[in-house]
């Protein structure tokens, strides 16, 4: 809307010195005696490039005003022009450099990405460059610029990044293209900022994605101890997300509970818990903000916000207040693209490939064990943290299978003597203890291997 009002008001702006000049000289005497309407307008438009025919009449205060408008907007059209031709001379030579990346779309991630990374703002596809980022408001604006662009993105040596926030990652396979949603961002950016150290009772209110995101990278994430248990409350339908993966309750030592009723009918019936997640949209995570505020008592509530200033309307002495999830924040070029996160995974398994190569080259990998291997890179964090510790490298390789378990439930895995990955059957979907010596040593390579990362 404003852009289509911008492109108005600059037609009226270069228009109206021609209609003012061409009435003012139509209006003098020897035009209205002659009808020499086609010399008053080529005279109106002589005063686009300075020169001024002085009318038989006196000069009228419009003609004035019509003569220095008219000059006015020739010299704004040259600068214009001017500007306009050496961004695209400085966005040319900038797509041509090794670390460039276009920015497709009008969403407040696309200019936060702009801003934070020094990345070029297109409305046109700008073909010279390695990178680009599709970041409209909709997945159907996001891909109907892929699909109108598609044969030039397929080359090798582009890479695509595109906000699709109702696919999966990794589920389209297709090689140059990387697929990310905010709620995944967030969700992971969220426990590598503020992981579980210990036993807690957890609140996630919000239903959608970025409350069930927040749940899956949890339950992969915060993983420290076999004999942990922690508590995660979801104030959400629970239908879609355990009707999407059956095998969640094969998930050992730590709880979820599903609440399906709203937050507000029995979330302080449930008890002190150690940390709120407010998942909602910023009007509603606001509002109960405020509430849990009142009545709620909580020392860590961490709230999604889009944009954090709105934050500053609230102050409590008795709780930690914690804002995650800010466009400005989750739009930089790593999150998105990935390449840090993607270079781990693949060196992760190609330590799997040189000793078994019949499982194939990343490139060889379809999209579910491309994520296998993705999620263990995210755990490597966690891994270095309890390290750290002091925790030991046999606990650690525990924890790593005990991640790999969960991943592969969350996943609609489930246990059988045999082996069957068509059916989603594995044989070592078993406790730790269990495993015979050759797997436990898997684990073990695993751990170390995710350590040297």
């Amino acid at each position: 809307m404003v852009k289509k009002k911008l492109r108005q008001f600059i037609k009226v702006f270069y228009v109206l010195p021609f209609v003012i000049g061409f009435y003012a000289y139509l209006s003098d005497s020897y035009y209205i005696t002659t009808g020499s309407a086609l010399e008053a307008a080529y005279n109106a438009i002589l005063l686009y490039i300075g020169r001024f025919v002085d009318p038989v009449g006196e000069v009228s205060i419009l003609l004035e005003f019509a003569r220095w408008f008219a000059l006015s907007a020739s010299i704004s059209g040259i600068l214009w022009g001017a500007t306009s031709l050496g961004r695209e001379l400085a966005n040319g030579l900038r797509a041509s450099m090794a670390q460039s990346c276009v920015v497709y779309g009008d969403s407040e991630y696309a200019k936060h990405l702009v801003r934070n990374n020094k990345a070029i703002a297109s409305n046109k596809f700008l073909n010279k460059a390695k990178r680009h980022a599709i970041l409209f408001n909709t997945d159907a604006e996001n891909i109907e610029f892929y699909i109108k662009h598609a044969a030039e993105y397929m080359t090798d040596e582009k890479t695509v990044a595109i906000m699709l926030n109702g696919v999966v990652p990794y589920s389209l396979n297709v090689k140059n293209i990387v697929v990310f949603s905010m709620a995944e961002i967030t969700a992971r950016l969220y426990w590598k900022n503020n992981p579980v150290t210990k036993n807690e009772r957890i609140a996630i209110i919000g239903s959608g994605d970025l409350g069930q995101e927040l749940l899956t990278f949890g339950l992969t994430f915060n993983i420290f101890s076999n004999r942990q248990c922690i508590e995660y409350h979801i104030w959400d339908n629970q239908t879609p997300y355990c009707g999407m993966r059956p095998e969640i309750n094969k998930i050992e030592s730590d709880k979820i509970i599903f609440h399906e009723c709203d937050w507000r009918e029995d979330f302080l019936s449930q008890g002190r818990f150690d940390r709120i997640i407010l998942a909602l949209e910023t009007t509603e995570n606001l509002s109960g903000l405020s509430q849990i505020m009142c009545y709620s008592v909580c020392h860590d509530i961490h709230v999604y916000l889009k944009d954090s200033d709105c934050i500053s309307l609230f102050t409590s002495t008795n709780a930690n207040i914690n804002v995650f999830g800010t466009a400005a924040e989750i739009s930089t070029y790593e999150l998105i693209f990935k390449e840090a996160l993607n270079e781990k995974a693949k060196r992760l398994h190609a330590q799997y490939y040189e000793k078994y190569p019949n499982i194939g080259t990343w490139e060889d990998l379809d999209g579910f064990y491309k994520r296998s291997n993705i999620s263990a890179a995210d755990f490597a964090d966690t891994l270095h943290r309890l390290k750290s510790m002091g925790t030991t490298d046999e606990a650690l390789a525990e924890l790593e299978h005990i991640r790999w378990c969960r991943f592969y439930y969350l996943n609609n895995w489930s246990y059988a003597p045999t082996r069957d990955n068509a059916n989603k059957k594995h044989n070592m979907l078993i406790p730790y203890a269990d495993l015979p010596e050759d797997e436990k040593k898997k684990d073990l390579d695993n751990a170390l291997t995710l350590l040297n990362l």
